[in-house]
């Protein structure tokens, strides 16, 4: 489960990648187009979270006595999983935030022409 989940968030930071940096000169309906894509994204990672929830409580009720390298490693992914998770999250609400400003300013420049 937990080699699945370091997959899937390569691949979410990957398609975050092919839109990120965010070109406010682009034209409305491919930022729009962006923004609908990082959305999906969101509900992808809060979606995830509580499974990410889960594994680190199976971890730490599975690992809580256990010793050795295969524990530390374990215990070493379920930590990343999770903040990368968080980080990804973060970034993507600050992507989303940047798209709508950039969107709020392409919508005025048109009304103002």
């Amino acid at each position: 489960m937990s080699h699945g989940l370091l997959l899937w968030l390569e691949n979410i930071d990957r398609r975050r990648n092919e839109i990120i940096p965010i070109d406010p000169t682009q034209d409305t309906d491919t930022l729009q187009e962006h923004h609908k894509t990082l959305l999906i994204i969101r509900r992808e990672l809060l979606d995830t979270q509580l499974k990410v929830a889960s594994l680190q409580d199976m971890s730490l009720q599975l690992l809580v006595h256990s010793e050795g390298s295969d524990c530390l490693e374990a215990k070493e992914k379920v930590h990343v999983i999770g903040n990368r998770l968080k980080l990804l999250l973060k970034e993507v609400t600050r992507d989303i935030r940047e798209l709508q400003k950039a969107l709020d300013i392409s919508s005025s420049q048109q009304v103002s022409y």
